[in-house]
């Protein structure tokens, strides 16, 4: 509540004049983005997944320290945009793909979600075949300022799935040789078995030569 006092000329206070505003649903709000950041920190702290901020206005990036460990490695990534950090680490054959997907998502305001697939390069020098999970956070325009994801390491289960696949393929070729085989040696004993049954009839046409 606010008021100021209407003075009478003799220096008194004729009245007080004031407004009342009803705070609730600003303290309502204020609460819960409190709740969800405290929720979002412990997340960073207790999770093994590579987990990120990305302040998409004043740009900067806020990671976790597993992100740190296996991809960041010291880098002073907010020096310059971080966006930029991250597009020149992802491999060169997935770089333009991967860069071009998630600025699209973030200019489309009727997009919340986006994910791509890359090789992303980490401390060591190596890639890592990774997946990229990101929620966008938008404002009353729908902007998009505020980015949140998670890097998953997904390198294992991607050459296990060639390994299957290779698997598979091979199954098929064997497959295909047996069957191939087999139907070789059927036919093979659908010849004899005419070459058999034409000379039955001919020395049936022919008896006089047996």
């Amino acid at each position: 509540a606010r008021a100021v006092p209407v003075m009478n000329d003799d220096g008194s206070v004729r009245e007080w004049v004031g407004t009342m505003t009803d705070v609730h649903i600003q303290r309502s709000a204020n609460e819960k983005l409190r709740e969800s950041e405290e929720r979002l920190s412990l997340a960073f702290e207790a999770s093994n997944d590579c987990l990120w901020v990305y302040d998409m206005v004043g740009r900067q990036l806020v990671w976790n320290d597993a992100f740190e460990e296996i991809f960041a490695g010291g880098d002073d990534i907010n020096a310059g945009d971080p966006l930029d950090w991250w597009t020149e680490r992802i491999h060169a054959d997935d770089r333009v793909r991967i860069r071009a997907g998630f600025d699209s998502a973030a200019l489309d305001r009727e997009t919340i979600r986006w994910q791509g697939e890359c090789r992303f390069r980490m401390v060591n020098g190596e890639y890592a075949t990774v997946l990229t999970r990101s929620v966008f956070v938008r404002d009353k325009e729908g902007l998009a300022v505020r980015s949140i994801g998670i890097l998953q390491d997904i390198s294992e289960q991607r050459a296990i799935d060639e390994a299957l696949l290779r698997v598979s393929e091979d199954v098929k070729r064997r497959i295909g040789r047996n069957i191939h085989d087999d139907l070789c040696q059927q036919l093979f004993g659908i010849q004899c078995q005419a070459q058999i049954l034409q000379e039955e009839l001919g020395d049936a046409e022919h008896p006089e030569e047996a």
